[in-house]
């Protein structure tokens, strides 16, 4: 007895989720595959991520607004940049909508926000550290993160697009 299905895949997602359910050790390929097309970024922003604190006083605790600890720099903030592919369903909230991106590199550690994307400041004391980020990385909106993704923005185009049409190959071939 044959069965006849048909599967309407309307984005990417949706198509990552049904190959996981089609085939596991595929949809876990296509994680490795996206690791090894992103490890020029991730490498790039990895070297310029600092060992030491990046100014002083970040070497003691240092708890935020809602009370999780934001500092010490702890030395391992290397380690935290990760790629990563996010399966979540989109969530509507208001005019809002959020976990839209499918692919992505994310860097976790607790104090990567505060060094990597202060700019401005009202309070002086806040305003003399951001000099001091600013003169030592750099003042640009974003010092590792989104400079490293500029640079390499082309090459992960042109790859991810070939890996998005082997997603979708996959899945009707499979079917």
């Amino acid at each position: 007895m044959t069965a006849n299905v048909n599967v309407e895949v309307i984005g990417l997602k949706e198509a990552l989720r049904t190959l996981n359910k089609i085939d596991r050790s595929m949809r876990l390929q296509v994680t490795r595959d996206y690791k090894e097309i992103v490890a020029p970024v991730v490498a790039d922003i990895k070297s310029e991520i600092p060992l030491k604190p990046p100014m002083s006083g970040w070497q003691y605790k240092f708890r935020g607004g809602s009370g999780s600890e934001v500092l010490p720099w702890k030395g391992n903030e290397r380690a935290m940049v990760k790629p990563y592919i996010s399966g979540k369903k989109p969530r509507t909230f208001g005019q809002f909508t959020s976990n839209l991106g499918v692919f992505g590199v994310r860097w976790s550690a607790p104090a990567a926000t505060m060094f990597d994307l202060s700019h401005t400041a009202h309070a002086p004391v806040a305003k003399s550290m951001i000099d001091t980020l600013n003169s030592r990385y750099g003042s640009n909106k974003s010092r590792i993160m989104y400079k490293n993704w500029e640079r390499h923005q082309e090459m992960v185009y042109t790859k991810m697009k070939a890996l998005v049409a082997d997603i979708m190959a996959r899945i009707e071939k499979e079917l």
